[in-house]
């Protein structure tokens, strides 16, 4: 069962590249935007999001799983009916 269209604002994990000593290590915590359709409950302790759904064929492409505890914020974004766009049959 596919959710609601929501941005996740989340702190990703980065990578270091290269030598350097540890006061140049990045403090800030990198922050992330991602926009898709939530799919509750899918894997326990995460946030699913997908990009493409296949209701007929109960199928999703692009899908992104981000642990609960990297979150930030969720915020649900408008559906198509109020920007009246039909769905079609």
């Amino acid at each position: 069962m596919i959710g609601k269209l929501v941005r996740v604002t989340w702190h990703d994990a980065h990578g270091l590249e290269g030598w350097m000593s540890i006061q140049d290590i990045d403090q800030g915590p990198r922050v992330i935007n991602s926009v898709g359709w939530a799919v509750p409950g899918a894997k326990p302790g995460h946030v699913v999001l997908v990009g493409s759904v296949d209701d007929e064929a109960d199928m999703i492409d692009g899908g992104l799983a981000i642990p609960k505890g990297m979150i930030h914020s969720i915020v649900e974004l408008l559906d198509g009916a109020s920007l009246g766009i039909e769905r079609l049959p």
